[in-house]
């Protein structure tokens, strides 16, 4: 799914992508297996889900343009600005795949480069491993990419990629999640292949065949042959086998139902999640797991992992999409972080009422959120509580019972 990363940047286009498709034998016996390749870790379910589990967060949350307005915002719909961002930034790619393809840069390379192409007719997803960062002298960037289409080199300024990258050693290039998880990411690696190991022999662990007589090389062959024949493979694991002439059976290692090797394995998914900051129950550890316990996480994703990634990729956005007048004119963009309630009917629900009591929104305007149309005048109307009024009339209010009550003090008594 996500090519190599030891790669040198200084290989012809067509030998990387001979390397990263079809390794030769020849080339893996040589230099044997890379240790926690990103490319290698990625097929590991539990970084899949991970990877899986942040990029469908973030493409699922549209990304709209607003236009700073006396107090507030007001929202753009010309097509020459938001078209790129809301309904199609080239011929073969969606919004939402976009954004799915950056995040997954990001987790898995450290950097994801978007090229503006022409005067913002596209938007193109450049692959990572293709591109090269130069720090000039001016301290600005220039990036080179090895185009695999045309076999060339490209070269493009700072103002023509949006570059969104994670934290790095330097202020221009980003270290992946796996980069840093790489030593945990291989010891699940080993594990893997162990378990892989035990399904292909079936019941048959590191174990000998004893007999209390002497047997020929012949014979042992036809022994070890039929064994093997009898008992290995996935649909013979648990049959029981029968031993005759003698025969005894002598595990010298560890079951396969070992606990040690099953709990090594349950770390090693829960270890890969904190890695990428995602809540167990995401990745479908429940141990423990509970609804407040649940709803809580889920909150502290999306506001401390997921928010974060939004915010630097907007701040990219705003400096590098928006042609200078557009930025005078104070237009930015914003992730629509409402659309995270859709498959959360009850919570939209409540978050609906909250706001509309509040006067914040009208029936009209929730009933444009929910796609469904409008009831007319009266659902313009901004409903409010009247348990609450400005604090000018709460004084203005308390002032005049005192003042009414020092009167009432001052009277005279009526005579009787």
């Amino acid at each position: 799914m996500f090519e190599k990363l030891f790669l040198k940047n200084s290989a012809p286009v067509e030998q990387v992508l001979s390397r990263l498709e079809t390794p030769e034998q020849w080339l893996i016996e040589a230099i044997g297996r890379p240790k926690a390749a990103d490319n290698l870790a990625s097929n590991i379910s539990a970084v899949q889900r991970c990877l899986a589990v942040r990029a469908n967060t973030v493409s699922k949350l549209p990304i709209q343009v607003f236009r700073r307005a006396g107090g507030g915002r007001e929202r753009i719909r010309d097509p020459s600005v938001v078209d790129l961002l809301e309904k199609r930034p080239n011929k073969t790619t969606t919004p939402s795949q976009l954004k799915k393809m950056i995040s997954v840069d990001i987790d898995t390379w450290g950097n994801a480069y978007v090229l503006i192409e022409g005067n913002r007719e596209a938007l193109r997803r450049l692959e990572p491993w293709l591109v090269d960062v130069t720090l000039m002298d001016d301290r600005s960037l220039t990036y080179t990419y090895a185009d695999p289409v045309s076999g060339g080199r490209v070269t493009y300024t700072y103002l023509q990629i949006m570059h969104f990258k994670e934290l790095g050693n330097n202020s221009y290039k980003g270290r992946s999640k796996i980069e840093n998880a790489r030593l945990t990411i291989s010891n699940d690696y080993n594990a893997n292949a162990l378990l892989e190991k035990y399904y292909e022999r079936g019941t048959l662990s590191n174990a000998i065949l004893m007999s209390p007589n002497d047997l020929n090389g012949e014979v042992k062959n036809k022994i070890r042959e039929e064994w093997i024949k009898h008992n290995s493979g996935v649909q013979k694991a648990f049959d029981i086998p029968v031993l005759d002439r003698s025969l005894e059976y002598k595990e010298i290692s560890m079951s396969f139902a070992d606990a040690q090797f099953l709990a090594m394995r349950k770390f090693s998914v829960e270890e890969i999640g904190r890695f990428f900051n995602i809540p167990p129950h995401k990745l479908g550890i429940m141990d423990g797991a509970k609804f407040n316990n649940v709803q809580s996480q889920n909150e502290d994703f999306i506001g401390n992992e997921i928010q974060p990634l939004l915010t630097d990729i907007e701040e990219e956005m705003d400096f590098k999409y928006f042609y200078i007048r557009e930025k005078r004119e104070g237009l930015f963009t914003r992730f629509n972080m409402e659309a995270a309630l859709r498959a959360a009917p009850e919570a939209r629900s409540n978050y609906y009422e909250k706001m509309r009591n509040l006067g914040a929104i009208n029936v009209n305007e929730i009933r444009g959120k929910e796609d469904m149309d409008g009831i007319g005048e009266d659902g313009d109307i901004y409903w409010g509580n009247l348990n609450f009024v400005p604090m000018d009339i709460i004084r203005e209010y308390q002032l005049k019972n005192k003042r009414g009550e020092q009167n009432g003090k001052n009277a005279e008594p009526e005579d009787e």
